[in-house]
């Protein structure tokens, strides 16, 4: 459901479990940037967002993971500072705006180039 202070609720959480379903990327971005670490298979739109890192290669081990990360306190603050480097990395306002420039500016250089023929 509705939370109405996101970074409070993770705050107070562990880590962020996505089981297989669809969506999701969004609430694993803040997640990440406020260093919870995620659960997830290899596919879809949370896997892309907290990267290869978080990822479980099946059932068997996203059970594990997510047992070590409620069990081993260091491997979750270990996982927190890979979630915030990946936040810091990939997703924040800064990077996704600089990335959206690096596009905008090959696609220029492209359609100047096909122009020319």
């Amino acid at each position: 459901g509705h939370v109405n202070d996101i970074r409070a609720f993770y705050a107070r959480v562990g880590a962020f479990l996505n089981p297989p379903r669809q969506g999701g990327g969004g609430s694993a971005a803040f997640a990440i940037g406020e260093g919870v670490p995620v659960v997830t298979l290899g596919w879809g739109d949370v896997a892309s967002v907290a990267g290869p890192d978080f990822h479980a290669a099946d059932r068997a081990r996203y059970v594990e993971r997510a047992a070590a990360l409620y069990a081993d306190t260091e491997f979750r603050k270990a996982q927190s500072v890979l979630a915030k480097a990946r936040y810091d990395t990939v997703v924040d306002r800064r990077h996704s705006v600089q990335r959206l420039l690096d596009y905008c500016e090959e696609a220029r250089r492209l359609v100047a180039a096909g122009a020319g023929n």
